[in-house]
């Protein structure tokens, strides 16, 4: 739902007809965390990226309020576009790998004695 009220939620950001939006959420045990990537479509002759965008923004956000209570120093970050054609500029992907659209997303602090709620949540999009 993020990705489809861009227009609503960024100043001087035009509505786009979107084809295609998909959010997916997936455990990244390694670090502890989630990652969150959204991919956009559309046929337009623009970009999609900041539906992108915003979509894992506004999937990054649910993840914290469903969690907040439970782990209060939960941490959303690196919020980042890997890739995009279309619009003016055209072809662009970033060039590491380890990049993740829409973020690489938020961490907990890490465990502490005695903390049973500490850990990690990470976001990508």
């Amino acid at each position: 739902m993020g990705g489809k009220r861009t227009a609503e939620l960024i100043p001087l950001c035009h509505p786009i007809a979107l084809t295609d939006l998909v959010v997916s959420v997936t455990p990244d045990r390694a670090a502890g965390g989630l990652r969150i990537r959204a991919e956009a479509a559309t046929t337009g002759p623009t970009g999609v990226e900041m539906e992108a965008l915003t979509a894992a923004s506004v999937a990054a956000l649910t993840v914290y309020d469903m969690v907040k209570g439970v782990e209060r120093g939960v941490e959303i970050r690196g919020l980042r576009l890997v890739s995009k054609s279309g619009g003016r500029s055209g072809e662009w992907r970033r060039d590491t790998d380890s990049a993740v659209a829409g973020g690489t997303p938020a961490t907990r602090p890490s465990r502490r004695p005695g903390d049973r709620t500490a850990g990690r949540i990470r976001r990508k999009g």
